[in-house]
């Protein structure tokens, strides 16, 4: 038995990456050590106590991508979904597939060198991808499962795509047909149906909830229960990236050395504004410009700018989906549905600032959902047939 000294541990740690001494992992991988001969402890001692169970660093059970447009993240997965180690550096969907004829060669040399060293070392463990890898432009179309979806009820049925690595299993998204009041406009969700099941997972479920995705392209969803009933995006993320980068208002702004909060708040009352029903109230393209113009009067410093963009993106964006879903902006009373925002600290907070302008308190969830999601994929879809969800 080999002993491997490492911080202690608990069920949020993430070992590989917690551990004193960086090179660990090296040591056991260059001697041929499997990880389940290992045990952890916290200390060297001339004469060690006896290790406990509780000691034994677990034994993988699965290795879970989060593989998206621009990046892609892998996880190794212990029972009970703890992460035992996490790599950030791998590449996303856009950087792989530019050219159709080496598409397969190329994404499975981006698994070999993400996650080829775990393979080795457990090759029975199966391996699962959710987001944009399933997606046509990805390494094999996953399909998308239609509404109403119960995601917690059963598991979605995995697309399979065969790698000299293995079976490499890609969940499916969620796809929304046009509604009437979408304007005949369908959507879809992938990757985000994933960490879904993250944060529903280990929780009940009330009644009628909203869950909010913040990021690139923000995802509203709306749940009964753990049956995901509608779905829209926004493309605040993108746009926001648009403006500051390639339009006249962020051609003479400056990033804030500290977030500028008055800015944002302005910004964020300008951009509910434009959702008011009240006659000659401005709509947003036309209140975008206001970044431009109250630069030029000197009403808002160039330093100021982005984060004026973003309170007003953001207010608009809030202000129209509790309109639409929750039935109200009024401050008199609590919204029915629970509303939970799930992103970085950072963004999460401003999502939720703009909430409470109109008077709604709303939860928060971690970032660290889709590991979660997908060890539930897993479990739920028999990948990991004598595991409980």
């Amino acid at each position: 038995m080999f002993f491997l000294p490492l911080v202690p541990i608990n069920s949020t740690t993430t070992l590989g990456r917690q551990s004193q001494y960086p090179n660990s992992w090296d040591v056991v991988r260059h001697f041929g050590i499997r990880l389940s001969d290992c045990f952890v402890v916290t200390q060297f001692s001339a004469d060690p106590r006896p290790t406990t169970a509780s000691d034994a660093l677990p034994a993988p059970r699965l290795i879970a991508l989060d593989w998206g447009t621009t990046s892609c993240r892998a996880y190794l997965l212990g029972p009970d979904g703890l992460v035992i180690e996490t790599r950030s550096n791998g590449k996303g969907i856009l950087q792989l597939s530019a050219d159709p004829a080496t598409k397969d060669a190329e994404f499975a040399a981006e698994l070999t060198r993400l996650c080829g060293d775990w393979i080795h070392e457990a090759p029975h463990l199966p391996l699962l991808a959710c987001g944009m890898i399933g997606s046509n432009q990805g390494w094999a179309e996953a399909g998308y499962a239609p509404l109403p979806s119960r995601i917690m009820a059963k598991g979605p049925a995995l697309t399979p795509v065969e790698t000299r690595q293995g079976i490499l299993h890609i969940a499916p998204g969620l796809v929304k047909d046009a509604g009437a009041d979408d304007h005949g406009l369908p959507d879809v969700i992938r990757g985000e149906e994933t960490q879904l099941r993250g944060i529903l997972s280990g929780k009940e479920s009330p009644a009628s909830s909203i869950i909010v995705l913040p990021g690139t392209h923000t995802k509203w969803v709306l749940l009964d229960e753990d049956e995901v009933l509608d779905f829209t995006t926004s493309m605040t993320g993108e746009l926001y990236s648009l403006l500051i980068h390639h339009s006249i208002l962020g051609r003479h702004s400056i990033p804030p050395r500290h977030p500028d909060e008055a800015a944002f708040l302005r910004g964020v009352d300008v951009g509910i504004g434009t959702e008011s029903q009240e006659e000659g109230r401005p709509g947003l393209l036309t209140a975008l410009f206001s970044a431009r113009s109250l630069a030029m009067t000197n009403d808002l410093t160039a330093d100021a700018v982005q984060d004026y963009v973003s309170g007003l993106l953001i207010g608009s964006e809030v202000a129209g989906f509790t309109r639409r879903w929750v039935g109200r902006t009024s401050t008199q009373e609590p919204p029915r549905p629970s509303i939970t925002i799930c992103a970085n600290p950072s963004l999460a907070s401003r999502y939720k600032r703009a909430f409470l302008r109109l008077g709604i308190r709303v939860n928060t969830a971690a970032d660290d959902t889709t590991a979660k999601g997908l060890w539930h994929t897993a479990v739920l879809s028999g990948l990991l047939a004598k595991e409980k969800a």
